[in-house]
């Protein structure tokens, strides 16, 4: 089993958490560009200490586009997330945000020329139609108008990760992984921050980031689990294959849902089920 699809499926993992816990925000009303700076700044700060601890090499003008790139995908990939899980029912929501599953493999084979195997191919497929096993799932409980909207915001989040995917395969064969994470992080703080201030603007803007306890909270969380995530996916993408990886990662979305029912105290559909059983064998056939 190769290092790249063990790195893969860990990252996976972080990523199933980290979404659920932006789910858990929308749902109680947590403040989406709170939570999304908080937890942009953790990540700052833990890439901060890679950065000091390893060999860094930045260097031209195209590392600096990856990183304001990185920064900007990633600022809109989660906020128009949190967004579309309020404006939108979660399991609808989530497997539509997810959908760079799909979006991901298509741009890595134009841009990066990777090709695969026709049981992979399979597997892609399969991961795909996870997705929509879980699409399917949606409730009614939102009005239509409202829904609307944040299918819109799903699509955006959605396109916005595949983009951010791209720029990170760029970035992890360029080999300096730790720079990469520091910089793009530190400049996407700075844009929350700004829109944080814009929103709080007679209070001062790290005040008025921290004053909410339990966003506060939140967000170091996600950001530490956000943090892992993308150090591991980052690493995989050395040597791995763009094309293969992201379907991998994006089947977290199964696992938020697992940990969401467990949350609610409910019990797995069997569409539910279904969609468990898709992913390991979507999992087992990227290998």
């Amino acid at each position: 089993m190769t290092d790249w699809f063990i790195l893969s499926v860990m990252a996976m993992i972080f990523y199933g958490i980290q979404n659920f816990l932006f789910k858990f925000a929308s749902q109680h009303g947590y403040d989406s560009v709170r939570v999304n700076s908080i937890s942009t700044l953790t990540i700052v700060a833990s890439s901060g200490i890679l950065f000091l601890v390893s060999e860094p090499s930045v260097s031209g003008p195209y590392f600096l586009l990856l990183v304001i790139g990185n920064g900007i995908t990633y600022l809109f990939a989660n906020v128009c997330r949190i967004e579309s899980f309020k404006l939108s029912p979660s399991r609808l929501a989530n497997p539509i945000a997810s959908m760079y599953i799909a979006l991901t493999p298509i741009l890595a084979f134009f841009i990066f020329r990777e090709r695969i195997t026709i049981l992979q191919l399979l597997g892609l497929t399969t991961a795909t139609f996870t997705i929509i096993i879980l699409a399917k799932k949606q409730s009614k409980e939102k009005k239509k108008g409202i829904a609307m909207l944040g299918i819109i915001f799903a699509g955006i989040a959605a396109a916005s990760t595949s983009f951010n995917n791209i720029i990170g395969k760029s970035a992890a064969i360029t080999g300096d992984i730790a720079s990469f994470m520091f910089f793009s992080y530190l400049f996407s703080f700075f844009i929350s921050l700004a829109m944080q201030t814009a929103l709080d603007k007679k209070e001062n803007p790290i005040r008025a980031l921290v004053k909410d306890h339990r966003a506060t909270r939140l967000g170091l969380v996600s950001g530490l689990t956000g943090f892992a995530a993308y150090y591991l996916m980052l690493r995989s993408l050395v040597s791995g294959p763009a094309m293969l990886i992201f379907p991998i990662i994006g089947l977290g979305v199964v696992l938020t849902e697992i940990i969401s029912t467990w949350d609610a105290g409910g019990k797995l559909t069997t569409r539910s089920i279904a969609a468990i059983a898709a992913s390991a064998i979507s999992i087992i056939l990227l290998r």
